[in-house]
């Protein structure tokens, strides 16, 4: 795809590395500048993309990650508990559904 045409430009490369990334890691870059997962980076989402990714993290930063995926973790469990209570349900139900 038009992505890994990109990768081939000697100039993006030279760019990436000025910028101490690694051409190699360029998938996984897009996908993080893509924001609204549309399959492509605007000029806003690589702006503040490449904004963020310039400097190291500050150690508030990943606390702000540990603590958003502690929260996400206990919905995933919650979530995870009450699908678990709902196939108990069907599955004692008279005409359950055998999923």
């Amino acid at each position: 795809g038009d992505l890994n045409m990109l990768l081939e430009d000697p100039e993006l490369l030279a760019y990436f590395g000025a910028l101490g990334l690694d051409g190699s890691e360029a998938k996984g870059l897009f996908d993080l500048l893509d924001d609204d997962n549309s399959g492509s980076v605007c000029i806003d989402e690589f702006v503040t993309g490449f904004l963020r990714l310039k400097g190291g993290a500050k150690s508030v930063d990943l606390v702000s990650l540990l603590y958003e995926n502690r929260k996400m973790m206990k919905h995933l469990d919650e979530l995870s508990t009450e699908v678990r209570y709902v196939r108990r349900i069907v599955a004692a139900s008279p005409t359950s559904l055998n999923i």
